[in-house]
């Protein structure tokens, strides 16, 4: 069996983190900060881009939780699933 201790892994990867499941200190530690960047890139992209609001799809791919999308979300999950 190959463990991660008898690789040559780069801790704090994205591949440590994703392919080899380490949550070590840093492996958790790149992790969260790629997490954080991503929604940051998010934030902004529904600033420049203007998405239409109230759509399931501005709620999934945007991360947008004004009360339109949050209701078109509340709605779909009352309905079964996505629309």
């Amino acid at each position: 069996m190959v463990t991660i201790s008898s690789l040559k892994v780069r801790h704090g990867s994205r591949t440590a983190y994703n392919y080899y499941n380490c949550r070590c200190k840093k492996c958790r530690a790149g992790h969260a900060l790629r997490a954080k960047q991503y929604r940051a890139r998010k934030k902004e992209q529904i600033l420049t881009d203007n998405p239409p609001h109230g759509e399931l799809s501005t709620y999934n791919n945007y991360g947008c939780r004004c009360e339109p999308c949050r209701e078109v979300k509340k709605a779909s999950r009352k309905k079964g699933g996505m629309q």
